[in-house]
């Protein structure tokens, strides 16, 4: 049987695992690997590549209680290492994964302005007008908020604020919409 090796092994992790038999590597890491998914440690103790559930807590034998493996301070130190370096990768992917998303909403943002402001100018109804205009400074107020340029919410909202005054006052008929500005 080949031994579990995963990706989030590391060098500080080998270090910690070296002076542990294969079966302890093993359980170590499968329990660690069950740590970061949620999964019951059990699952683990069920496998015939890593130890049974009483030799990793412990038995009594003629009413002396006999210590684990989770009782050696070198395992212990093992499985405490696993775990980290598990999290880390974890980690680290999920972040990967957002930044993935955000590129992709980035890449697409430009088309979806375009597609909006065509509407916002061309729109028969000013309600149309309106909606699409609000919908673009949420967009702009949106990307304002992610950006290191210094731009905040409070001049979208004044702008916003502006637009949606002047698209209402031309609706109920008080000015002209002047969408221009």
């Amino acid at each position: 049987m080949t031994e579990f090796v995963p990706a989030w092994l590391s060098f500080e992790l080998s270090k910690a695992l070296a002076p542990l038999t294969r079966k302890q590597r093993t359980t170590v890491l499968r329990l660690a690997e069950a740590r970061i998914a949620d999964r019951s440690m059990d699952t683990v103790f069920k496998r015939a590549d890593c130890c049974a559930r009483a030799t990793w807590y412990g038995k009594t034998r003629d009413g002396v209680p006999v210590p684990g493996w989770r009782d050696d301070p070198v395992i212990a130190n093992a499985l405490q290492v696993a775990t980290e370096h598990a999290h880390a990768f974890e980690d680290g992917r999920i972040e990967r994964a957002i930044e993935k998303t955000r590129l992709k909403i980035a890449e697409a943002g430009p088309a979806a302005v375009d597609k909006i402001m065509l509407l916002m100018l061309r729109a028969d109804s000013q309600s149309l007008q309106l909606r699409a205009a609000v919908d673009l400074l949420d967009r702009i107020a949106e990307t304002a908020s992610h950006a290191r340029d210094g731009v905040g919410h409070s001049t979208v909202e004044i702008l916003r604020n502006d637009l949606s005054r002047k698209l209402n006052e031309a609706a109920n008929g008080n000015a002209a919409p002047d969408v221009d500005q």
